[in-house]
């Protein structure tokens, strides 16, 4: 028997759709200090729920070399402040099937 492309793929995501009209997607609500010292370290909070089983975080900073993170892949971290200024922080965070991303600041 011969399947159509096309019509096979529609219909994989089409059941998956259907087998996850219950599903909660991961939410994030990412923290970090308002201000920190050149020198010193900070705390990087993610605030996520509804991880799922299977749950992987990705920290960024930007501009880079402003600070250095400690474990990027972690929901919760600390980072080093190296260089004065601005730097926004973007979380991307995925449960396997959603992904959701946020930001938060520090001077």
């Amino acid at each position: 028997m011969r399947h159509n492309v096309s019509t096979l793929t529609a219909t994989l995501v089409a059941a998956a759709l259907v087998s996850c009209a219950g599903c909660i997607r991961i939410t994030i609500n990412p923290q970090c200090p308002e201000e920190i010292e050149v020198g010193s370290t900070g705390q990087l909070v993610a605030q996520a729920a509804n991880t799922g089983a299977i749950a992987t975080y990705k920290w960024e900073a930007a501009p880079a070399g402003r600070v250095t993170i400690a474990n990027a892949d972690r929901a919760n971290t600390s980072f080093e402040a190296v260089r004065s200024g601005e730097v926004t922080f973007t979380l991307t965070a995925s449960d396997g099937l959603f992904q959701m991303i946020g930001t938060c600041t520090t001077v």
